[in-house]
């Protein structure tokens, strides 16, 4: 093709001489297509066919052709057109064929074409008279700088062969090379017109070329400093204006919006560059954002979106308005690699509209590195490749040979990737998967369709950079045995990933067979099992997981050859160890309801159980189920009818499974059907008992115990008790024989419970008080839960109120009694915000049971001020207590379970502790506490680094021989040392002072001693 450069003359290439008179006009038809071209340009244009030289004007016409054998010929025109003449000459006559450039200024260098021309030192050459100086010349072509001066008119040559002059005219342009001043609007949409204001523009429409970032614009007018054009379908970009003299570009990108927006649409456009984070504000719905930016030809881009308010698309623009990538609007979305095909102006554009219309995106623009590449061989090492920028991508190639069985792991982090493995004509796929998540990918085995370079491909979607690792496999052909039912077990060991197994089997129709697979090395595998005529599909399973895996019994539906194909499904190998059964029928036997246990016994994998028994309508039965061997087993019981199921259950575990009672719907023979769920065999014993109706009775709130007794596994227990509204009781159970069970205490309408609780194990269990809603009969079930009978006790206590009294803060002790299991204790006492109080409980031996609640809730009665759940000694201290609001306070005591009694009260009002001060070496002082609860503080001041010794003594106590803390604090409050001791005298030992400050030793009396004691600091 002819290139241009402003100011030149297109290179025409040569063309091979015509032949013939129909390959010399094809020759000449090509030339002038070629002439048009140069045209365009404002040029002419010579073509060569071998030694033949054709010169043409600017308007395309045929003006010389120079032979050097035959000599020239000139062809002369007339006004329209029409060929007037041809005037041939020989070789050496002079003619003067053409001057590239056909325009130019001074200074600029032609090539003069034509034959006949003398030396460098007898030829010369003039344009329109002014003479110039030829620089080279030679028999065809002179070379001369246009000389200053000279004007617009032909080019004459003179030489020993005489003087010529040429036909076409030689141009010396008028206007400089244009400029842009501006361009108005700034902002426009495809098919809008602009408005270019500058310098030099031509007159004439037709040569003025504009392009908006370099697609050309239709010119519509045109003067020497306007020009107005159509915007095409384009992306933002500089604005340029080509004109024979020159070319001359806008000195700010025009904003064009991409169809179907217009520029009231725009919310926000930033010029950035490559490299950079930009940052768009979208203040309006409707409206959308541009970043423009440059960039040349085979550079590879990326965008990231690093934050984002705005809930719409991303898309990367050509420069022809095409889509070169896009990603959403999320925060982290990424547009994946672009390669620049052309070098011009790009524009990110951030559409409009989405769930968020409003808000702001942050978006860098990314280089992107060279793709990674490298080789790998199928059976040999691992290849590993690390990409290092965003969107940066891999890939290795491989040799192969048609049908070669290869697979391929790739182990890499991010989400999400693709491997894609192509074919040796890049054309075709065998494999592709895009994969999320860090791990191992693994293609399967692949077969090679054609010998070649194959190529694997991968490629990042999201920024993430990191180390892909490969491995490719050269796979062997699978591997193949032979199954006998009840036959030996057959092992197969892979020794590549993607080698699968295949296995065939003889089998009769109806035969029953069951088939175990035991794993070593695979996680998972697909297992399919096909009918002789290795089709049609008879089994098929996917199994996860170490062990064994069982495939139950299967019924063949057809005799002949059966197929299992195996295929693990990872990357994997290992062995799997195959067993085929022969499956009898059922094991079977018959129950009676309160005969003996019957045994069933399997001997081989899937073979399952069927029992019968007799029943009528209503009767009530339990089963038990006493297992060996087996892990695990279905049950389902059908009524007479053989289909409608009454009862099923799944059992894993051994022991004794038991059904509890199951009231039969109505009479005939029902049938037992147990699956042993995997591939063990063992035996099942059965026992089916006749149950008769529940154990009851009556009780009495505050009457006598009831004992009731179950003689039969499913048996019940059930009492009945009337009880007004409101009535307070507590229930206690005494159990003899059970494991576990359930109590039930139902309201009079039968349903409704009142209590509810499972308990285990021997001794008693205790309901605590139970507030009886209505007036009016109610039940007390109990269902036993296991296959045990046994004797339950009732007690029903009818519980008076909570005893209840007042109690003031440094008053008199306080008694109180319960005279029935679940009757509580409370006493209030009233207080005044930062007032210290401590309390001492003493209970008699009734209530030092198991562990019992000791409660004080402030006045808003939720707030609890101190909570004990254990507080049942027979004395119990609280410590000093801070209230902390003026108001009621509570006291709550719940003895538990049975307990009864007596509990003594002394609520003590604590006096601030008794304070005073000392020196390090100042004599041991005496300081008293008075009231249980309070403690002394004594403080002193150390200096950092110095040793101290803290001594404290008992001088006199109540009790005789107190125990008491003490606590020596750093400056900050928190714990130097701390002790505690029963003897009369208390020594530190050697303590070095952190830091300088007041420190302060407390001695706190344990439990409700009181008395006085003596606090001295000395040096060690």
């Amino acid at each position: 093709m002819a290139s241009y450069v402003p100011g030149s003359l297109p290179e025409i290439p040569e063309f091979t001489p015509p032949k013939s008179k129909r390959n010399k006009l094809a020759l000449e038809a090509i030339a002038v297509l070629v002439s048009a071209v140069a045209i365009w340009f404002g040029g002419c244009a010579a073509v060569r066919a071998d030694s033949a030289q054709y010169y043409y004007d600017p308007a395309g016409r045929l003006t010389v052709v120079v032979d050097p054998a035959n000599g020239s010929a000139q062809y002369n025109y007339d006004a329209v057109g029409n060929i007037l003449s041809v005037v041939r000459k020989p070789i050496t006559d002079l003619v003067v064929a053409q001057a590239s450039p056909s325009r130019g200024r001074a200074g600029d260098v032609v090539t003069i074409f034509g034959t006949g021309f003398g030396s460098l030192a007898d030829t010369t050459v003039s344009f329109n008279g002014v003479s110039a100086s030829p620089t080279a010349v030679s028999a065809t072509q002179i070379t001369v700088a246009v000389p200053s001066g000279a004007t617009t008119g032909p080019v004459s040559v003179t030489s020993p062969a005489g003087s010529a002059t040429s036909t076409a005219s030689f141009t010396i342009p008028t206007l400089g090379t244009p400029t842009i001043a501006s361009v108005s609007p700034t902002q426009v949409k495809p098919g809008d017109t602009i408005t270019i204001t500058g310098t030099n523009f031509d007159s004439v429409v037709g040569n003025n070329k504009v392009l908006v970032n370099g697609r050309y614009a239709q010119v519509s007018s045109a003067n020497a400093t306007t020009l107005t054009a159509v915007v095409p379908i384009v992306s933002s970009g500089i604005v340029t204006v080509v004109t024979p003299e020159g070319t001359g570009a806008s000195s700010s990108y025009l904003t064009v919006t991409p169809v179907p927006y217009a520029p009231s649409n725009i919310g926000s456009v930033v010029a950035s560059s490559i490299g950079n984070s930009v940052t768009l504000n979208i203040a309006t719905a409707g409206q959308f954002g541009l970043i423009q930016f440059d960039a040349t030809a085979g550079r590879r881009l990326a965008a990231q979106v690093t934050a984002s308010s705005f809930g719409n698309g991303v898309q990367i623009l050509g420069p022809d308005a095409s889509v070169l990538g896009s990603t959403t609007s999320s925060t982290g979305s990424f547009a994946d690699t672009a390669i620049i095909a052309q070098t011009g102006t790009y524009s990110v554009f951030i559409a409009p509209g989405g769930n968020s219309p409003t808000g702001s995106i942050t978006i860098k623009l990314v280089d992107v590195p060279p793709d990674l590449a490298g080789t790998i061989t199928a059976g040999g090492s691992p290849v590993s490749l690390t990409t290092t920028g965003a969107g940066q991508n891999a890939s290795l190639t491989f040799t192969g040979v048609a049908n070669e069985r290869v697979s391929l792991t790739t182990q890499a982090g991010g989400c999400s990737w693709t491997v894609t493995v192509l074919t040796p004509d890049k054309r075709g796929q065998i494999y592709y998967n895009a994969f999320c998540g860090s791990g191992t990918l693994f293609t399967d085995v692949l077969v090679l369709p054609v010998a070649g370079t194959y190529t694997i491909l991968f490629d990042q979607s999201g920024p993430t950079t990191g180390t892909a690792t490969f491995s490719l496999y050269d796979v062997p052909q699978d591997l193949t045995a032979t199954l006998t039912a009840g036959g030996g077990t057959v092992p197969m060991t892979t020794t590549a990933p993607g080698q699968n197994m295949s296995l065939t089997f003889s089998g009769t129709v109806n035969q029953s067979i069951s088939l175990t697979t035991q794993a070593s090395g695979f996680s998972c595998w697909d297992m399919k099992v096909f009918q002789p005529d290795g089709v049609t599909q008879f089994y098929s399973t996917s199994y996860c997981g170490g062990g064994t895996f069982f495939t139950d019994v299967l019924i063949l539906p057809a005799s002949g050859t059966y197929s299992i194909l195996i295929n693990p499904g990872s990357f994997q190998t290992g062995t799997l160890q195959f067993t085929l059964y022969n499956v009898p029928p059922d094991a079977t036997g018959t129950l009676t309801a309160g005969g003996s246990a019957v045994p069933v016994t399997t001997t081989a994998p899937g073979q399952n159980m069927t029992l019968t028994f007799s029943g009528t309508a209503n009767q009530r039965i339990n089963l038990t189920t006493q297992n060996s061997g087996f892990s695990c087993w279905d049950m389902k019981v059908l009524q007479p009818d053989g289909t409608t199921q009454f009862y099923s259950t799944s059992y894993c575990g051994g022991g004794t499974f038991f059904t509890d009672v199951l009231v039969l719907p109505l009479s005939g023979t029902y049938t037992i059907k147990i699956n042993p769920g995997s591939f063990q065999t063992g035996t099942l014993t059965l026992t089916l008992f006749n149950v008769p109706p529940d154990a009851s009775g009556t009780i009495t709130p505050g009457g006598s115990a009831v004992s009731l007794t179950t003689t039969v596994p499913g048996q019940n227990m059930s009492l009945t008790f009337t009880g007004a509204a409101n009535q307070r009781v507590s229930l206690l159970l005494q159990q003899n024989g059970f494991s576990c069970w359930n109590t039930y205490v139902l309201q009079p309408d039968g349903t409704t419970q009142v209590y509810a609780r499972q308990d285990c194990g021997s001794g008693n269990f205790f309901s605590d008080i139970l507030v009886l809603p209505v007036a009016g009969t109610y039940t007390i079930q109990v269902n036993p839960g296991g296959v045990n009978t046994g004797t339950i006790t009732f007690n029903l206590y009818d519980v008076p109120a909570d005893v209840s009294a007042t109690i003031t803060p440094g008053g008199g002790t306080v008694s109180l009694t319960t005279t029935a299991p679940g009757q509580n204790m409370s006493m209030t006492f009233a207080g005044t915000a930062n007032q210290r109080v401590s309390l001492l409980m003493t209970l008699t031996s009734g209530l030092v049971t198991g562990c019992s609640p000791l409660t004080i809730v402030q006045p808003n009665g939720t707030t609890q001020l101190f909570s004990n759940n254990c507080a049942n000694y027979a004395s119990f201290f609280t410590d000093v207590l801070v209230l902390p609001v003026t108001g009621a306070y509570t006291i709550l005591f719940n003895p538990n379970s049975l307990g009864v009694g007596t509990g003594t009260f002394t609520l003590y009002d604590v006096p601030p502790d008794t304070t005073g001060a000392t020196s390090v070496g100042q004599a041991a002082a005496n300081y008293d506490v008075t009231v249980p609860g309070q403690a002394i503080q004594v403080t002193f001041a150390g200096a950092a680094s110095q040793s101290v010794t803290v001594t404290v003594g008992r001088v006199s106590s109540t009790p005789s021989g107190a125990c008491f803390n003490i606590t020596t604090k750093k400056p900050d409050g928190s714990s130097l040392r701390g002790d505690g001791t029963c003897n009369n005298g208390y020594s530190s030992g050697s303590l070095t002072l952190p830091t300088a400050g007041t420190y302060t030793v407390v001695v706190d009396p344990t439990s409700t001693s009181i008395g006085t004691f003596s606090v001295g600091v000395s040096t060690p």
